[in-house]
């Protein structure tokens, strides 16, 4: 074979290849985006929202001298439906849903310990059943630290749609409100220290997609699947330790203020609010109640005032807060809060459940001014 024949053989060869390797690019790239803008058109009809991510599982080693009464090691699992606890039984159920901050969250006491888990365990007795007419019963929580009750209304107004069956909603919020508010520094005009509400949400299946791998929706399919299939278990160690320096900050404070602001406009909104969200709980379930926050509501002894680090006029877990509010103005913003949420619910006709003599002030039941121990 003459070397021109062999040159043009071999171009034509590489010409096939070439062709034959951009049909295969190109058919790949076509693949790559039906199933990318499939995705984005079935999150967008069918994406779920979750306070927290589905399928996570946390191991928490407590650090007993910040957070004494609570158990040295603590477990919060997270169910497929996003919420704190077990999964929901395959049989026909009763089902309730815990709504609100911190104070429900129970972030310390894990899934396990929570007041929303022991209530679980005393509706799940057989007496209990009886009288519910059900045959199993499942309390899942959708509540995280930090939520006040403007952010409760954005994040309800996504998740509630998603239950097709509710048989009971608890709500507690409005110590957030209070927190944020004298973390602005308690103005007249009601202003809450701003926080992005998206940042409440664990996950969000239906929002804007972009041709970034980390923001594509075939990304967020991966990551789901890898999250049901290949879960681990996320150790923490040392968990609550930086309470220690948070409660040291109190204690060096410069100045404790025992005055604030008019809180007229920031009880306005807040019952605005309140009013949202008890109105969608009620189209969700018949069955509402409001549940008033409790707090450590005893005058408070010197000896005692460094195992508090609530009341700062700023953000303690992000910056260096050296003013702080007195707790007599901590507690004259719950009772006002409290009031607020008792008038809203007796004009929409719904149930009140006030723990604060169920759950006296005392260092067995709370490990700062809100938060509650095992007990």
């Amino acid at each position: 074979m003459r070397p021109s024949n062999l040159m043009i053989i071999l171009m034509v060869n590489d010409l096939n290849m070439l062709w034959f390797s951009s049909v295969i690019f190109f058919l790949v790239v076509g693949l790559i985006v039906v199933l990318e803008y499939s995705l984005r058109i079935f999150y967008q009809y069918y994406g779920r929202s979750y306070v927290w991510k589905p399928y996570q599982k946390i191991r928490m080693e407590i650090d007993q001298r910040a957070l004494q009464g609570i158990p040295a090691v603590c477990n919060l699992v997270v169910n497929s439906q996003g919420e704190i606890g077990s999964e929901p039984p395959k049989r026909k159920f009763w089902r309730a849903l815990a709504v609100g901050g911190s104070a429900v969250e129970c972030y310390y006491l894990g899934s396990h310990w929570g007041w929303t888990a022991e209530l679980q365990r005393k509706l799940d007795q057989p007496e209990a059943l009886h009288r519910l007419c059900a045959s199993a019963v499942h309390v899942g929580n959708i509540s995280q630290s930090g939520i006040d009750s403007a952010a409760l209304a954005m994040t309800l107004e996504a998740i509630l749609p998603q239950y097709k069956q509710l048989d009971m909603v608890f709500c507690m919020v409005g110590g957030s409100d209070v927190v944020r508010w004298l973390a602005n520094g308690a103005p007249d005009s009601g202003e809450s220290r701003s926080r992005n509400y998206q940042s409440f949400f664990g996950l969000r299946q239906r929002r804007l997609y972009r041709w970034r791998i980390s923001d594509m929706a075939a990304t967020e399919c991966v990551r789901g699947i890898c999250r049901k299939c290949f879960c681990k278990e996320t150790v923490k160690k040392n968990v609550g330790s930086r309470l220690l320096k948070l409660r040291k900050m109190r204690m060096d404070a410069s100045a404790i203020r025992d005055d604030m602001g008019n809180p007229e406009k920031m009880l306005q909104r807040y019952e605005e609010n309140l009013r949202r969200v008890l109105t969608m709980c009620r189209e969700k379930s018949e069955r509402v109640f409001l549940i008033l926050q409790p707090w450590f509501d005893r005058e408070i002894k010197t000896e005692e005032e460094g195992r508090f680090w609530d009341g700062a006029q700023g953000e303690p877990y992000v910056e260096n807060v050296t003013i702080y509010f007195s707790f007599s103005v901590l507690r004259d913003c719950m009772r006002l809060i409290n009031k607020s949420a008792k008038n809203v619910a007796d004009s929409l006709g719904i149930a009140v459940i006030d723990l604060q003599e169920a759950v006296p002030p005392g260092f067995n039941n709370y490990y700062d001014y809100f938060h509650f121990t095992k007990e």
